[in-house]
């Protein structure tokens, strides 16, 4: 059988090693400056009260929203594939180019999720 399909054209095929995007893994100093009770601010530190904030930790598949903390997490950002937000706050990062809201990296594209 003869291939029906065209030929690819030049340069669309890419027969080499894959590349992925780098992340920035530079050390950060979190030390923390001691108090004046001797303990550092970590140890006064407060429970969080706000419970929307409390449930943003992303225990559930179906989270809520990193950004706005109200819409359920509907969509992740490309190539990082973190499931970050609501479509609508994730359209408006990604136009304000301000990166992934959880590793900051650069948002190619944003894809909707849908559960089955």
């Amino acid at each position: 059988p003869t291939p029906t399909a065209p030929p690819l054209a030049e340069g669309t095929f890419y027969d080499g090693p894959i590349e992925y995007p780098s992340i920035d893994f530079t050390p950060v100093d979190v030390t923390m400056p001691p108090t004046e009770g001797g303990g550092t601010a970590l140890n006064s530190a407060k429970p969080v009260e706000n419970e929307a904030v409390a449930s943003s930790s992303g225990n559930t598949p179906s989270g809520t929203c990193v950004i706005c903390l109200d819409a359920p997490v509907e969509g992740a950002c490309i190539p990082c594939g973190h499931m970050a937000g609501c479509m609508s706050c994730l359209k408006d990062i990604e136009s304000k180019k301000w990166g992934c809201p959880i590793c900051r990296a650069k948002i190619n594209q944003i894809i909707r999720l849908y559960a089955v």
